[in-house]
């Protein structure tokens, strides 16, 4: 089709308007043919319009992935192609775009041989059930072509269809990540994962604290958590912390993020109608990841570059593991100080009180952890806007909107936590009630669980604290990949596919 200028006729593409879901439409056929015991006319006319269909998708599907320099590819070559902003990103974030770009090829060239194979034959049935058939009332039998034969190739049209499709989600998890990660790299704060001098530091001073804690069993659990922490993928590579410009709105902050939630909104709204005087003295911090996150805030001298509330020995301990168990020993039953951390719930905007500054010689640097496992920490600027940002995992979390928070029935308060499984493989439920320490997960029975089918939702129904926020530990498991999320009564979270474990 062609729109006629003033001086010269513009090409445009025509979409089509009669395209449909083709994996599911062979399911559908295959259906039919496993339960059918007779022949069907019409069936073979479906057949021949799916591989139709089929053939002009899949082509489709080929065109769009072999050019690097068009859509999503373009969006994830131009991240990691610039040094800069590429060293602005979480590390996880640029390993998986990389390695996505690299498997481009092979992947093109194994799609291309399997598309080959099943265009050809497909081609050969498609010519016996059109010229072969002389008997115009059956379907398969006078033209040779059994019911197993067209089974077959169905399923290697569904297949391809499939493997399409995990391609396109994956690409579609990258470049939501990518969005996440802010339209200004210079407002990116980056976390540094910790070094093997750091690890072999933090495990020998805990491992001093350990020899001289009053604690029964401390050497058992300092070598566990050694080990794991040695192993353990470091968290700072899959985070980041955006600050947001100051004169950013409130829909351009929560678009970011895909966030819908109006508790949020109205969060923001509020931060943004602060007089600035008010502001002075704290930070709003928004959870944009899946998980609880702690936030600390801590005084640091621009000269030395370190904290003044403690010595290298604690910040050596604040990387173990066990490092908070061990200081909490360490104080031989004295009272903890309160240094103004706070809990965010996933998708949730908090207050951050800053401590005050003895003088112009010292900054604010915000801590982040999950618990007792520290994230990073980054520079706090006063009044300013920050989002802590997790590398997508195939997570969503959002408000179920209109639904009171906790129910009563029979005199016990009860909430809710929904989970939509927005894949084409079936995901498995475990919904638990958070522990304190990491030993007690291996013995916790959930409270609810389940198994959602592809494009269905389920809600999980448990019982809710009746003075705060029931915080609930979600475990999403697709096949033998898996991802934590943690979310408070009334939440509902999207699975979109994972990425991997997290």
């Amino acid at each position: 089709m062609e729109e006629e200028g003033d001086d010269v006729a513009v090409p445009t593409k025509v979409h089509g308007f009669d395209r449909y879901d083709v994996a599911e439409r062979c399911k559908e056929l295959m259906r039919r043919l496993s339960a059918s015991s007779g022949s069907s006319p019409q069936w073979k006319w479906d057949i021949l319009e799916l591989m139709e269909e089929s053939h002009h998708q899949l082509r489709d599907i080929r065109q769009v992935h072999s050019d690097p320099d068009r859509g999503i590819w373009q969006e994830l070559q131009g991240a990691v192609g610039n040094e800069h902003t590429a060293s602005t990103l979480p590390v996880s974030l640029r390993k998986q775009c990389e390695e996505i770009l690299e498997r481009r090829k092979i992947w093109l060239g194994d799609f291309d041989t399997e598309l080959n194979a099943t265009l050809a034959r497909g081609k050969e049935v498609r010519e016996r059930l059109l010229f072969e058939d002389m008997d115009r009332a059956s379907w398969f039998s006078a033209a040779g072509v059994s019911g197993l034969e067209v089974q077959r190739l169905l399923e290697r049209h569904q297949e391809m269809h499939q493997r399409a499709g995990r391609l396109a989600r994956q690409l579609k998890l990258l470049s939501r990540g990518l969005q996440q990660q802010g339209a200004l790299s210079s407002r990116r704060r980056a976390f540094q994962a910790k070094t093997v001098g750091e690890k072999l530091q933090s495990s020998l001073v805990c491992l001093a604290a350990v020899a001289v804690a009053p604690v029964p069993g401390s050497s058992e659990m300092w070598l566990a958590t050694t080990t794991m922490m040695w192993l353990d993928k470091d968290q700072a590579w899959q985070h980041v912390v955006y600050e947001h410009p100051r004169d950013a709105d409130t829909d351009t902050i929560l678009d970011q993020f895909q966030c819908r939630s109006s508790k949020a909104k109205a969060a923001l709204a509020m931060w943004k109608q602060m007089p600035p005087e008010k502001k002075r003295g704290c930070v709003l911090v928004h959870n944009a990841s899946v998980r609880r996150i702690l936030v600390r805030p801590k005084l640091v001298s621009h000269i030395s570059g370190q904290s003044g509330e403690s010595g290298d020995w604690a910040q050596a301990l604040d990387h173990h593991p066990l490092g908070n168990v061990m200081k909490k020993a360490l104080a031989f039953g004295e009272k903890p100080k309160v240094d103004g951390q706070v809990f965010i719930a996933p998708q949730r905007l908090a207050v951050v009180p800053l401590p005050p500054k003895p003088d112009t010689n010292w900054g604010w640097r915000g801590h982040f952890s999950y618990g007792d496992t520290k994230v990073g920490d980054c520079a706090f600027r006063e009044g300013g806007v920050f989002s802590f940002i997790s590398v997508d995992c195939g997570l969503r979390v959002g408000d179920r909107e209109g639904d009171e928070e906790v129910k009563d029935f029979l005199d016990e308060p009860q909430t809710t936590v929904e989970v939509v499984n927005c894949t084409d493989e079936p995901v498995q439920v475990k919904v638990f009630e958070p522990v304190s320490h990491a030993a007690t997960r291996l013995f916790r029975s959930p409270l609810a669980e389940g198994t959602i089918s592809p494009g269905t939702n389920r809600v999980y129904t448990v019982k809710a604290s009746k003075d705060a926020d029931t915080h609930l530990d979600v475990e999403i498991r697709i096949g033998n990949k898996k991802a934590k999320c943690e979310v408070v009564g009334d939440q509902v979270i999207f699975v979109d596919g994972l990425m991997g474990d997290s």
